[in-house]
């Protein structure tokens, strides 16, 4: 189990949130920490956090945020097939570095392309991914929805993260109560809440289980089920 988070918009965070925000995700990630910073070519900040709970190749290399070239991946998750997939890259001519599934789902997606590369693997996963030369931001979660991923939209940028706490710290303010919701779990139980992507928090959503949404430099966003 891994923490992510980040935000894209026209808001700067200071260093001081971002570390508040990765110390709410430790618990998900104790091993280690890290962000991604930059500014996109719409002058947007782009933030992305990790913390890391080390399972698959344990050194240093495979450290999130992962980049490679342009492209910067920050994943919580189990590629189950990844050394199927590597298997497929390598015969496609792609050398590794590491001997992880971070990487394999980062060349995968670089090499293959979103749609195609997600047709390949098996696994529970919540990832953001993003190209630094076309400015667009992957957010993506599982077929089964087994790894968190809420989102908040707001005038200034788009908020995501594995948890809501964390999505909160990264808002530098409170969430609202989402009381319809509260509601509907209070009368009908738990499977309730999962008949849509509301949280329990107002305008906070959950990327629905198969599907990935894709945040343009204009910061459109555009919701595709795979």
């Amino acid at each position: 189990m891994c923490g992510i988070a980040g935000y894209i918009g026209k808001e700067f965070k200071s260093n001081s949130i971002i570390q508040d925000t990765l110390k709410t995700l430790h618990h998900r990630g104790p091993d280690s920490r890290g962000y991604y910073n930059t500014t996109d070519l719409n002058s947007n900040n782009l933030y992305l956090l990790h913390t890391r709970l080390n399972i698959i190749d344990l050194e240093k290399r495979s450290n999130q945020p992962f980049q490679l070239g342009s492209y910067t991946l920050i994943f919580n998750g189990e590629i189950y097939n990844y050394l199927e997939v590597k298997t497929l890259l390598l015969k496609e001519g792609i050398k590794f570095e590491t001997t992880g599934d971070t990487e394999v789902l980062a060349r995968a997606l670089i090499h293959w392309g979103i749609d195609a590369a997600l047709d390949k693997l098996e696994g529970m996963w919540s990832f953001a991914f993003y190209n630094k030369k076309t400015g667009n931001l992957y957010l993506c979660r599982d077929r089964f929805g087994e790894k968190p991923l809420y989102f908040k939209t707001l005038t200034d940028g788009i908020y995501f993260s594995s948890e809501t706490l964390s999505l909160s710290k990264l808002l530098n303010k409170s969430l609202d109560f989402n009381f319809d919701q509260i509601h509907r779990y209070l009368i009908n139980g738990y499977k309730s809440i999962y008949k849509h992507n509301s949280s329990f928090y107002e305008k906070v959503n959950q990327i629905e289980q198969g599907h990935y949404i894709k945040i343009n430099k204009d910061l459109k966003l555009t919701v595709k089920r795979y």
